[in-house]
């Protein structure tokens, strides 16, 4: 890594700062940037320089993604990292979905600013890769990107892909699934789509403690993200100043130049993933001859074919062209969903019709940064409406807090008639997958589906308070527990239903940090969040260990006896915590992962007139219900003697992450077990846990007001470089695994005389002209044909 120290590679230097990039990078402790120039564009260069720097292998592997172009350079059958599609299924989706033409006209011709900074960003990133080359690093996305080095419309797409996150991207199987019954001939050499996928689960915790509840008096906000460790979508930390214009400190997911969690000196935000539906899909009828064509109305009209052409490196090193045929229609492409009963018939087909849309994420996120209180925030949310699939939850220095759920739901208001869909099938997938299916055949609905409108601010939840709300990616029925948010639509959040253990136990543990009139701190809330408390263990495991007097040991299905005493012993003299030195959190993990989906296990189901403590206790009287628990039960001692470890091994054993040649053990737990602070992995193996696919506690912060003054304390359990060679690739993950946080130097006089303060100025002459594109996406390899 370059020495922080002395800038080793000379600025380009603009003898006139007005054409020129111009920002100044101060460092802290644990390798935050703080980033300060005179005007936004400088601003993003200095965001895009700072995070290409610690992270340039990332972005680079990123965009090669977006570009759809990872079988060129990669092979078409290896998995595009951290997702179980293959490159070549990867390219197709990337392809067929994002249109980087059509981006790019939409942000020249209405997000100007928003354009003008991500050239700058890219332009930073750009100058970052150079001198990370010039290190002599060798890495093949960044020898990808030799030749066709990041533009802006890179980043485009790469902002269109988040907003698709749990979108369009959920449904990329779907999507690539879909042909039909009877097709003409396939052109070239057509490849099969993939089975369905469904997106990585992405989810967060949230409190905003106003002041009738705080120490200070003041808001306090807790922030508890949970996001992927490794890949595109992992927090970076940063700290962003125009002098009177901004100063704003947080994290931000790449390539957003403005923070997406954070504070400034006057209020706080966080989000938490929302449950509410960003998306349609509407039920064709289709033509009588041709299953290719569909009805509006009384009239019949051809599917848009498209032939999309993906450049693919065969082992032998030589390049071909692989085509696949997509079919879309005026509400989006046609899709084939099998578990949902989504099918292509002579009959029926189902279009995908997306609400989240990118063009206005940047300044939705810019607003927030500047916003000084709830209000502001409510107001920013209200007027943007960027944040696509994300709750918002805030605090201000007055002490009010804010919950919104403004997600880009589609606005249908002006066709409620139509939320009945139209045939059976479409009902049962209405109902139980709790998915929007519409009528598409009738004349009124292709202009509405065509704007892509959102249902408006006023019809969605959000609530002012001075006490608190909270959520846990449930809907936003219970963000408080005596004062719900009701009578919304099922696609906006379901209401009345079972809460997740996570919600509960976040209901819980504020029940218990405010009783008696007490007040909560700072303190109080990183102890609750670290605290590795088990809420199913709450639940359960009293009655669990009860069935230990009667049953010592199991006969399973298949004849084999399992003894169970030894497990009962240590479930017994668990302390219920999933920390890093429990001895019988595994053995609990392991039961609740094969139990906790069996609803007949349960004493007392679940209450609408007692959401939060309902379902609760095992029904130890039911011999079917006993059955069940102690099959599972069996079943995890099974897995874990299977795999070589004793019965009590403790967390630090089984799941860690290595960093270089350290080993850091990691705390925490499953989220269906209500741990907060949860970290989730897969499959119990010889080795452990997966350390190569961990998903949890990402950008975690809580701030305050005392006296005027924010104080932030906030941690990055993966640390700011995916670069393993950086010394800031371990160190806030060494204290993540102590449960240590990091107070943010936010004021100025705390930046400086960091112990760690080093600092660069990096300068370089705008271009006076878009920078041309190497990206490969371009549509033009594609064919427009009408069937």
């Amino acid at each position: 890594m370059l020495d922080r120290h002395v800038a080793s590679t000379a600025p380009r230097l603009d003898a006139n700062p007005r054409v020129s990039y111009d920002a100044e990078i101060r460092w802290t402790s644990y390798g935050i940037p703080h980033i300060k120039a005179d005007d936004y564009d400088s601003l993003a260069f200095g965001v895009g320089y700072t995070y290409a720097r610690d992270n340039a292998e990332l972005l680079a592997d990123a965009v090669l993604t977006v570009r759809g172009v990872r079988s060129l350079h990669f092979g078409p059958e290896t998995c595009a990292p951290h997702q179980s599609m293959s490159n070549l299924d990867s390219d197709f989706f990337h392809k067929i979905y994002f249109d980087p033409g059509q981006l790019a006209a939409r942000y020249a011709s209405e997000q100007s600013r928003t354009a003008l900074m991500l050239k700058a960003y890219a332009a930073g990133a750009r100058r970052s890769i150079e001198e990370t080359n010039a290190r002599g690093t060798v890495h093949p996305c960044l020898d990808a990107l030799k030749d066709a080095p990041i533009t802006h419309r890179d980043l485009y797409l790469l902002l269109a892909q988040k907003a698709a996150r749990t979108s369009g991207c959920a449904f990329a199987g779907a999507i690539l699934a879909a042909r039909p019954t009877s097709a003409e001939a396939e052109v070239g050499t057509i490849s099969l789509g993939a089975p369905i996928e469904r997106a990585p689960h992405l989810g967060s915790n949230a409190f905003a403690i106003g002041r009738d509840l705080s120490e200070t008096r003041s808001g306090l906000l807790v922030a508890n993200p949970h996001f992927p460790w490794f890949g595109p979508h992992r927090f970076y930390q940063m700290h962003l100043t125009i002098p009177g214009e901004l100063d704003v400190m947080g994290a931000s997911l790449p390539p957003f130049p403005v923070i997406n969690i954070g504070f400034n000196r006057n209020v706080a935000w966080t989000h938490t993933v929302s449950p509410s539906r960003r998306y349609a899909i509407y039920e064709l009828r289709l033509g009588r001859t041709s299953p290719l064509t569909y009805r509006i109305g009384s009239q019949t009209k051809p599917m848009t074919k498209r032939i999309i052409s993906v450049a693919v490196r065969s082992q032998d090193g030589r390049t071909e062209e692989v085509h696949r045929i997509f079919y879309s229609t005026c509400y989006g492409p046609i899709i084939v969903l099998p578990e949902a009963g989504c099918l292509w018939s002579d009959r029926r087909a189902y279009a995908f019709c997306d609400s989240a849309q990118s063009i206005s994420m940047v300044e939705q996120w810019l607003a927030l940064n500047k916003a000084s209180s709830v209000k502001d925030v409510d107001a920013a949310l209200s007027h943007h409406r960027g944040a696509l699939w994300l709750n918002t939850l805030a605090a201000d220095s007055k002490g009010d807090v804010y919950f919104g759920d403004l997600t880009a739901v589609p606005d249908i208001s002006a066709w409620q008639r139509i939320i009945r869909a139209p045939s059976r099938a479409a009902r049962v997938v209405a109902r139980k997958q709790n998915i929007l299916v519409l009528n598409g055949s009738g004349r009124a609905h292709a202009p509405h589906v065509t704007s892509r409108a959102v249902r408006p601010a006023a019809k969605m939840p959000r609530a002012f308070r001075s006490d608190y709300v909270l959520n846990c990616n449930d809907s936003h029925w219970l963000i408080h527990r005596t004062a719900p948010l009701r009578r919304y639509p099922r696609f906006v959040g379901i209401e009345h239903a079972p809460q997740g253990f996570r919600t509960r136990m976040a209901h819980h543990e504020l029940s218990a940090l405010t009783s008696d009139g007490r007040r909560m701190t700072s303190r109080d809330c990183e102890e609750m969040l670290f605290s590795n408390r088990n809420y199913a263990a709450l639940q359960v495991r009293d009655d669990l260990c009860k069935l230990s007097l009667d049953y010592a040991k199991v006969i399973l299905s298949d004849g084999r006896t399992v003894e169970l005493a030894a497990a009962f012993a240590i479930l017994r003299t668990w302390s219920g915590c999933d920390d890093s030195d429990a001895a019988g959190a595994i053995l609990f993990r392991e039961f609740w992962r094969r139990v906790q989906s069996h609803a007949q296990i349960w004493r007392i189901p679940f209450s609408r007139e007692e959401p939060l403590t309902t379902p609760r206790g095992l029904a130890i009287d039911d011999p079917a219900a006993i059955r069940l628990i102690l099959t599972a039960l069996a079943e995890a001692v099974e897995a874990i003697v299977a795999n070589g470890f004793p019965l009590d091994v403790t967390c630090s054993a089984v799941q860690a992450i290595r960093i270089a040649d350290q080993l850091i053990p990691l705390h925490g737990g499953d989220g269906s077990a209500g741990v907060l602070n949860l970290m989730e992995f897969g499959e119990l193996t010889k080795e452990g846990y997966p350390r190569s696919d961990i998903q949890g506690t990402s950008y975690s912060q809580i701030v305050t007001w005392v006296d005027g003054a924010v104080i932030a304390d906030a941690i990055l359990p993966f640390s700011q470089s995916s670069n393993e060679q950086s010394p800031h690739a371990s160190d806030q993950t060494r204290l993540f695994s102590q449960k240590s946080w990091v107070r943010l130097p936010f004021a100025e006089t705390d930046i400086v005389s960091d112990p760690n303060f080093t600092q660069l100025r990096v300068r370089e002459p705008r271009a006076s002209a878009i920078a041309p594109d190497h990206s490969s996406t371009s549509m033009g390899d594609d064919h427009d044909l009408r069937p």
